[in-house]
């Protein structure tokens, strides 16, 4: 009997052992839905030391590069990969079989759909990327700059980030694409996200556009960089905040700026909480009330965010709010930060007022 034992465990460790090893690599394949079929590519790590999982995909039909999973779950030869967006969770079941993995994926709420994905070689990129950390006051920063291979001396772009809690990763694509022809990129993590600390929340857009010039700063330091050609990638709220950034970082170069807000910060507010509030409008009164009820609360004068903007406590914030009445609001109360900023005068930026993930796919 304990012969019979000894040979039956020589039978399952190197099944259990191969799906552990064997789910880690480089994949290409494709996302299937609808009759639509998306080309990706998906990376798959196993930390040794503590055997848990990582995921990330790649597509050049988003432009997308490094999006994350949330969660990476391998039992033998079946792996389930979790990616929540701001309003769907997408989840993949697929099993492994030799260099073949194979599944169907489904998104709450949305279609299932399949994928089908084949082992493939990693291939060398032609850039180098290293990990720098720089400071803006308590707060760590920490990026990833993309340096192209066989140049002395390069120009280079800082990228900004959008609304949300984005990390390095948003802007990766871009910042890869700048790196194969040439340009330096220095993408990072927003406060309180990744690996940089802070809390993006309680952050004004002077904090976030402090943080950006203390990244341009930091650039100007590494070798290679040529600093009086370092400019500024700023998509929606990034690209509301790069003239700010410009004003408080000197000598830049350029500034991109995609789809950024040409709307006093209040107005942009309106708009952003009307956008939260319409799509859940079960009738014609409600979305006639919405305006009225999201920026000034039901028969209310238009206190809010006038009172937001010009800097008045938290308390009266709150009070105002909950002298409103009507239907809750669509973000809770501690998200605001009432401190007033220069920020707040003509040139103002969006606030992050609602995650806007990546991970959510229109195919």
């Amino acid at each position: 009997m304990r012969l019979s034992l000894s040979f039956l465990s020589l039978l399952i460790v190197p099944t259990t052992a191969f799906a552990q090893v064997g789910f880690s690599g480089d994949w290409n394949g494709y996302w299937i839905r609808a009759g639509d079929t998306m080309p990706v590519t998906l990376h798959v790590q196993r930390d040794s030391a503590t055997g848990k999982y990582s995921a990330t995909f790649d597509t050049d039909r988003l432009r997308v590069s490094g999006i994350p999973f949330n969660d990476v779950t391998v039992q033998r030869s079946e792996g389930i990969m979790v990616m929540r967006g701001d309003r769907t969770t997408m989840r993949f079941r697929g099993g492994l079989r030799g260099d073949s993995l194979k599944g169907t994926f489904t998104e709450e709420p949305g279609e299932a759909g399949a994928f089908a994905f084949a082992r493939s070689r990693s291939s060398r990129p032609p850039f180098a990327e290293r990990n720098l950390i720089w400071t803006d006051g308590d707060v760590t920063l920490a990026g990833s700059l993309l340096l192209p291979s066989g140049s002395a001396t390069v120009p280079a772009v800082v990228f900004l980030h959008g609304s949300g809690p984005e990390g390095r990763w948003a802007s990766r694509f871009l910042a890869m694409q700048l790196a194969s022809h040439g340009i330096a990129a220095l993408i990072y993590d927003k406060r309180g996200v990744g690996q940089s600390t802070g809390n993006w929340r309680q952050a004004t857009p002077n904090d976030l556009a402090r943080d950006a010039a203390a990244a341009v700063a930091r650039l100007r330091q590494e070798p290679g960089i040529d600093p009086r050609r370092i400019g500024l990638h700023g998509h929606s709220q990034g690209g509301t905040l790069a003239p700010l950034v410009a004003a408080q970082a000197p000598d830049i170069a350029f500034i991109i700026a995609s789809a950024a807000a040409g709307l006093p910060m209040d107005s942009v507010e309106i708009f952003s909480i009307l956008n939260s509030q319409l799509p859940d409008a079960s009738s014609a009164a409600d979305s006639a009330n919405a305006p009225r009820r999201g920026t000034t609360g039901r028969g209310s004068s238009p206190r809010l965010l006038p009172t937001i903007r010009i800097g008045r406590s938290r308390n009266s914030t709150r009070s105002i709010s909950r002298s409103t009445g009507g239907p809750r609001w669509p973000f809770p109360s501690s998200s605001f930060t009432a401190r007033r900023t220069s920020a707040s005068r003509p040139a103002r930026a969006p606030r992050a007022s609602r995650p806007r993930s990546r991970g959510t796919l229109r195919m």
